[in-house]
């Protein structure tokens, strides 16, 4: 009988505290997205969705406040400070540029990162186990990630000797990739060619050195701004005739041939946990950074006829998904 009594006292401290929440004053935090707002609606749902399950509803007691970067770094310091005027309870940031701009602007709001290469290396945290500061959240593995991208890429394409690497040089994080794909490049006996740009308006320049540097194969490497203009990346390696590899399956779904990495729409369900402990009282020092667990290679098979390309079948057997 006693049990009955706890575990009865327990599910009404639950609802008690649910109800309390929704009937009190709205909770308010800001997210800043780098890219633009019709490129980011499913990671939005997504969150949104994660909210819902602790008892959080947008518009009634959750206010959020959108910020977008539209594939533009430099706009991010203004909007990242004009967020943390709003004295939000926490501020989520979509990639490292965006990340950084956060972490730039206050040492005192929390901060929930989501979609960040290498936290430890760009200076958002000390340590993915205890973070240290204000800021958490969660890591894509960008170093090591490009790393294993690169492997693929020039097992499942045949015949790579020179691939080129597009970088944003706004983005901290690309060098630290750089780095890494360069050691693995020794190792695989391939050229490595980092191509760097600014902004949307360089791809063409980019892929004219591409061409001019000899490249017969490609690496995106993860960023707010190239997936914010994914459509127009992949236009150019088609007239390039080049195979490329992405970071997620959002650039296949829209054309591009390849990716492998986690499936980032999960990435803001989770970043809702992140939110929901914060907004309890949880310090995001003592909060440890969330790396994913699962991977997943998607192939496009329609891109790879585009580019001249037949993807062998021990290949395809490799794949979770194949969009034909």
């Amino acid at each position: 009988m006693s049990g009955l009594i706890i575990l009865t006292g327990c599910i009404l401290i639950f609802i008690s505290s649910v109800d309390a929440r929704q009937a009190g004053q709205a909770r308010r935090i800001g997210i800043l997205w780098g890219g633009m707002p019709v490129q980011v609606q499913h990671f939005q749902e997504a969150f949104a969705q994660g909210l819902r399950r602790f008892g959080y509803s947008v518009g009634q007691n959750m206010i959020i406040e959108n910020r977008y970067g539209e594939g533009k770094s430099q706009r991010l310091v203004a909007l990242a400070a004009e967020l943390a005027d709003l004295t939000p309870e926490a501020i989520v940031a979509s990639g490292t540029p965006a990340a950084l701009a956060v972490k730039n602007t206050t040492n005192t709001i929390p901060i929930v990162f989501v979609n960040v290469g290498d936290p430890v290396n760009s200076g958002l945290v000390k340590t993915l186990a205890r973070p240290g500061g204000n800021a958490t959240g969660l890591s894509l593995r960008a170093p090591e990630l490009s790393a294993k991208r690169l492997e693929l890429l020039t097992d499942y394409v045949r015949g790579i000797s020179n691939v080129a690497v597009l970088t944003n040089a706004t983005n901290d994080s690309h060098k630290h990739n750089i780095g890494e794909l360069q050691r693995v490049a020794k190792t695989l006996k391939v050229g490595l060619q980092p191509i760097e740009v600014e902004g949307p308006d360089e791809f063409e320049r980019a892929f004219a050195e591409m061409t001019r540097e000899r490249a017969n194969a490609l690496m995106v490497l993860p960023d707010a701004m190239f997936f914010s203009r994914r459509s127009r990346i992949i236009q150019l390696a088609v007239s390039a005739r080049l195979p490329v590899m992405y970071t997620h399956r959002g650039y296949v779904e829209a054309g591009g041939l390849m990716a492998y990495g986690p499936n980032e729409v999960n990435f803001y369900g989770r970043a809702a946990i992140y939110v929901d402990r914060i907004l309890r009282g949880a310090k995001p020092a003592e909060l440890p950074v969330e790396r994913p667990l699962r991977l997943e290679l998607i192939i496009n098979l329609k891109a790879a006829r585009e580019v001249g390309l037949a993807v062998p079948p021990e290949v395809l057997q490799h794949a979770n998904e194949i969009l034909k």
